[in-house]
This record gives C-alpha cells, structure tokens and sequence, in this order.
C-alpha cells in the first residue's frame, strides 16, 4: 500500500475511535472523553477527520498535548471537510495526516471505504462511538474484525437510531465500553487519571456547573436527548454524586457530578 504522509506517523501504540458525523453531544462526550484518556496514556488516536465523533477525537487528543492521525479520502491538498482545514493543519503539526491518494484527488464515496480499511490497518484497535446501521464506523468495524483487530463499541439511548450500529456490534462480541476507567484498563493501560478525564469532558457536569437544573434544562445545556440525560442523572444520583430537589432540579454534590 503507497500512502502520502504529511507530519510523522511515529511510533508506538495506536487506537482508533470512529462514528456518527451527525453526532449527538452524548457521542461527541464519550469520543473527547476516550481519546483524552488514550492521549495522556501515550496512545496515538486515529480517526477519519470527519464532522462529528471524528473531529472530536482529534480536537481532544491535540488539547491533551497527544498526538493523533487523521486518515483522508483525498489528496492532502484537498482537505475535506474544508471546514476542517485548520484542524487538519493543526494534526499534521503533532501526528500526521494519511491518504492513500495523491494530491489533486477530491474525495469520492469508495475513497471512504478504503479509509476505513486503512483506519483498521493502522490500530490495534477500533472504538465505534454512535453511528446508525448505514454508518461507515460498521465499515471499520467489519475491517477490524477482519484483521483481528480488537473491537469496542460505546452503547446509548436504545431509542436512538445514532446507537443502532455499536448495540449492534456489542450483540455481536465487541467489548462494552462502560467508562473511561473499564476503557483504559482493557488495553492494558495506566487508569490513575481516567477518573479525572471523565469529569473534564462529562456534559452533565459542566452543565450542573452552571446552576441546578432540569432534566430538560440539562438536555437543552448538553445537546443530550432527555432520555440518555435521565439515564446519566439516575446513574450519578445512585452514586451519591448529584441530587434531586423537591422542584425537579438537580444539584451538584460537593462540587463533582462524575
């Protein structure tokens, strides 16, 4: 396989996190939350530089001073999406940014389908964050899979059409990712700060930072959907972490929501 670098690859372990372009603030969280914990870790995240869950993984490991590869369906003098074209410079200063095409190449819809296999081919493994059945994270995933590459998959709100794809993989064998911790410590990687990365880039708490709130105050804050809101508050109230007031709203517990 030729491929056209601009930056450097570099060395050591690489994981890949892909999904939804229309993500939800649920699936941008977990993608920002899972590639700062894979940057500070020491780990290269790789993604496909496109809106979404991909963006915001790249966006993430760059602000936690890691490095991170954005695999394109274009030539590098081609950035798509154009709205990215700063990112991607900024990427190509601290990783690189992989094509297999050369310059002058605009994307086209089967240029996608090779990215995802060479996603696949660089990673040891693939995270699906969000995307629907006809999502080109199923396309990664399926090459993963195909080079034994571990899969993981980051389950959500069961009425959402945007987390059809990773339930479908989770029924299919992929790992459950539960938490930025349980996510870390299945590749075998220090988890000393996964607790305080997961509050960094927790929604619900950045919201409740801004005063109490209710469920569809909090939804309307986070771009959540109320259901996976709920589910989030129900999950931090049983911890102790958040409570709920006699008027509805929910508060902060002694500073943390996570």
């Amino acid at each position: 396989m030729t491929v056209f670098v601009a930056g450097e690859i570099g060395e050591g372990r690489r994981v890949a996190i892909v999904g939804a372009r229309a993500a939800s603030g649920y699936g941008v969280h977990w993608a920002g939350a899972l590639s700062t914990g894979l940057a500070r870790s020491g780990v290269t995240v790789v993604s496909g530089g496109a809106r979404g869950v991909d963006i915001a993984a790249h966006r993430a490991a760059l602000a936690a001073g890691g490095r991170t590869i954005a695999v394109l369906a274009s030539g590098l003098d081609v950035p798509y999406p154009r709205a990215h074209a700063a990112d991607f410079q900024r990427i190509a200063r601290s990783g690189a940014l992989v094509t297999e095409y050369p310059n002058g190449t605009t994307p086209r819809r089967h240029h996608f389908h090779a990215r995802n296999r060479v996603i696949a081919e660089m990673s040891e493994a693939v995270v699906v964050v969000e995307g629907t059945l006809a999502s080109g994270a199923l396309i990664t995933a399926r090459f993963a899979r195909e080079l034994g590459r571990r899969l993981f998959a980051v389950p959500g709100d069961v009425g959402s059409p945007l987390c059809a794809a990773p339930h479908r993989l989770i029924r299919e064998g992929a790992t459950l990712v539960e938490s930025v911790e349980g996510f870390l410590g299945a590749l075998g990687l220090s988890t000393r700060d996964a607790v305080a990365v997961s509050q960094e880039a927790d929604p619900i708490a950045r919201a409740l930072s801004r005063g109490p709130a209710t469920v569809d105050e909090l939804a309307e804050r986070t771009g959540l959907a109320a259901g996976v809101a709920m589910a989030m508050l129900t999950s931090r109230e049983m911890r102790g972490v958040v409570r709920r007031a006699s008027d509805g709203r929910y508060h902060r517990v002694g500073g943390e929501a996570e």
